[in-house]
């Protein structure tokens, strides 16, 4: 250490810890990129139960249609005959033959999964894809680089950030600008993504829109949004839902409008 308390870096670690670190960590970024890219395709190509999956699609189809239906009702309903107005009440909520009130069968995860059994596989071997490599890759640098100073930042901080920049060294006298290995590797783990797109473009968009499609096919899963519960939340709307035709009267206030028009000139 010198007078002014600035530690004296070996270069050694340069070329032992810094260059090994950042490659070994795009390696794996780049083999976890391929890694989802590889087996999401694989998982969305099976389709066993295709003509059940087909059907499953048009049922949810005509689901969201009737519930957008009720949502243009709700909000244009002013724009349609009282006569018209009760005919679609009617074909919504009447007891016996309103959509609204059909028998909707709900499925739940279990069920789903026993029925498609290659989106729990699909999801599982997106998760191990990444998680694998991460883990080895997290175990060997804890092995081989922990402990050691890589560099120090040109600005100051306060004392809250040490633990995030000095992972892995227990010293509480060092100064908290000074960065470890341990904190340089979650920062190259978590902060790369930009410098990776810009070398491997199409890989990493690939793999952003492999994750996109399971996250949608998650989200339009119906275990997560129960159809039969909006179907009656909507009926009770349309049931309480008011009246009023914005074009009854049109003929007076048109001819009160052409009046004043005509005396005013």
């Amino acid at each position: 250490m010198t007078s002014d308390h600035d530690l004296v870096i070996d270069r050694e670690v340069r070329n032992w810890v810094l260059l090994p670190l950042t490659v070994s960590v795009f390696l794996l970024l780049l083999l976890r990129q391929f890694a989802s890219v590889f087996l999401g395709g694989g998982s969305q190509s099976k389709s066993p139960s295709s003509q059940q999956t087909s059907e499953e699609a048009a049922k949810e189809a005509r689901q969201k249609a009737i519930i957008g239906r009720c949502q243009t009702m709700k909000a244009s309903s002013c724009m349609i005959t009282p006569l018209g107005f009760q005919q679609r009440i009617q074909y919504f909520t009447d007891k016996e033959h309103g959509v609204l009130h059909e028998e909707i069968e709900k499925k739940d995860m279990a069920e789903m999964m026993m029925t498609n059994p290659d989106m729990m596989s699909g999801m599982m071997k997106q998760q191990l894809g990444g998680l694998g490599p991460q883990l080895a890759l997290g175990a060997f640098v804890n092995y081989f680089f922990r402990g050691f100073i890589l560099g120090k930042l040109p600005f100051s901080l306060s004392p809250k950030f040490r633990g995030m920049l000095q992972s892995g060294i227990d010293l509480p006298s060092l100064d908290v600008t000074y960065l470890s290995s341990l904190s340089y590797y979650m920062l190259l783990l978590f902060g790369s993504r930009g410098i990776l797109t810009l070398f491997f473009k199409d890989v990493v968009n690939d793999a952003a829109m492999a994750a996109q499609m399971q996250q949608k096919g998650m989200m339009m899963n119906p275990a997560a949004a129960d159809p039969k519960k909006q179907f009656a939340d909507e009926a009770k709307v349309m049931d309480l839902l008011q009246h009023r035709w914005n074009m009854e009267h049109a003929e007076k206030r048109a001819a009160n409008v052409l009046r004043k028009t005509r005396t005013s000139s």
